[in-house]
């Protein structure tokens, strides 16, 4: 079995762990990076792992440093299962549709202040 890091090291958002063994590749939560600007900049990184080689995804609960990057994940390609109680699946799909309006709203004002000072 091999055990990959790749968020929530030396910081405490992005949760994202890479397990694999018996021919399985399996992603331990797929987390959003919150916090400064320094930190949500690893959210837009390409993936440190092939998507299409995933065969599933374990979702602890719903707090988006543990499942908010999981729609990037599924534009990317991902067609395996994901897996996760009943309640977080359903706390995930207001938090994350919830998530995307925010950025949303951002984007549209970072873009908005962008045209004015240019």
């Amino acid at each position: 079995m091999n055990i990959k890091f790749f968020g929530t090291t030396r910081e405490v958002t992005g949760s994202c762990y890479l397990v694999q063994g018996n021919n399985k590749n399996i992603l331990i939560e797929y987390g959003m990076f919150q916090g400064s600007h320094h930190h949500e900049k690893h959210n837009h990184h390409p993936f440190h792992f092939d998507v299409s080689e995933l065969d599933a995804v374990v979702i602890t609960h719903a707090h988006l440093d543990h499942s908010g990057r999981l729609p990037i994940l599924i534009k990317e390609g991902f067609h395996g299962s994901i897996y996760t109680h009943n309640t977080t699946a359903d706390l995930c799909k207001i938090m994350l549709i919830d998530s995307g309006h925010i950025h949303e709203k951002e984007a549209s004002w970072e873009n908005k202040n962008v045209s004015v000072k240019g």
